[in-house]
């Protein structure tokens, strides 16, 4: 029953926006609501001023030390073991469809070093890493913003979505409260935030980053509202998991965020513009 009020106090948290206001962050060179709540952002990733810095994940002491200032509690987080029943589609009321989705989003938000996708690109296997560009290349060998219509990244808020099926597995595996302990983060407002960016994002879903040296544009997880709200999510599920987020975002080549903004569809073949990540 709690559960449940929390969900609610959730969704209408999110249609009421926050009272979120468009300005300009000068500091971070985000707009809002891509920004989110600018005390917690500081928390999300720096632009990477190395080469290699790019794609190189968080790690288990930086994702500790970020739930920490997230007021998350490590003890309040699934066990491993329930983390491998709720993968599984185990439990009460398991689903292998909906599962199946939250496995692809967790795949392609931690793709870093280490856990590289594995697509066809060009009529050949490859393995991509793109997560510091907020990129990702679907099966087909498809580059687009991992936050593009198209993506399991963006179905899968279906599943995640307060009192769906992640909120109705929990309530009927005794886990409740971790989602109470969920809600009770600054998660509950960098939702919020993130439901706008994702309206302002259109097809495209990428994100413009003012600064002194020139505009850039990354896709959208990498903006810090929403890598908060996913590295919210994740940790609860699994700080490992978390840990293997990007620890540092890098701005889109300029022409292949040219040619992603220009597709009606927000999609580029990657083979056309792999060479620009090499």
């Amino acid at each position: 029953m709690l559960l449940r009020a929390v969900a609610l106090a959730v969704c209408t948290v999110l249609l009421a926006g926050c009272g979120v206001t468009y300005v300009v962050e000068r500091e971070t060179g985000f707009l809002q609501p891509y920004l989110g709540t600018p005390r917690y952002a500081e928390l999300a990733p720096k632009q990477a001023t190395d080469a290699s810095q790019i794609n190189q994940p968080l790690g288990r002491e930086a994702a500790d030390s970020i739930a920490a200032s997230l007021g998350m509690d490590t003890g309040k987080a699934f066990t491993p073991e329930q983390y491998q029943l709720f993968i599984s589609a185990g439990g009460v009321g398991g689903q292998q469809q909906p599962v199946e989705l939250v496995k692809q989003a967790i795949a392609i938000l931690s793709n870093t070093a280490g856990s590289p996708l594995d697509v066809m690109v060009g009529g050949e296997r490859s393995s991509v890493v793109l997560g510091s560009y907020g990129l990702y290349v679907d099966p087909q060998g498809n580059l687009m913003s991992a936050a593009n219509a198209a993506a399991p990244t963006r179905q899968v808020n279906e599943v995640l979505k307060p009192d769906g099926y992640l909120t109705q597995w929990c309530s009927d595996n005794g886990l409740d409260s971790a989602l109470v302990a969920l809600y009770a983060s600054p998660f509950t407002r960098e939702a919020a935030y993130s439901v706008l960016a994702q309206k302002e994002g259109g097809t495209a879903q990428l994100v413009t980053h003012e600064s002194g040296a020139g505009d850039a544009r990354v896709g959208m997880p990498m903006a810090p509202s929403i890598w908060i709200t996913n590295f919210a999510l994740m940790y609860m599920l699994s700080p490992d998991l978390a840990a293997k987020l990007p620890a540092y975002w890098a701005p889109i080549p300029d022409d292949v965020a040219e040619a992603i903004a220009n597709s009606p569809n927000g999609q580029v073949p990657y083979a056309d513009w792999q060479a620009a990540f090499e």
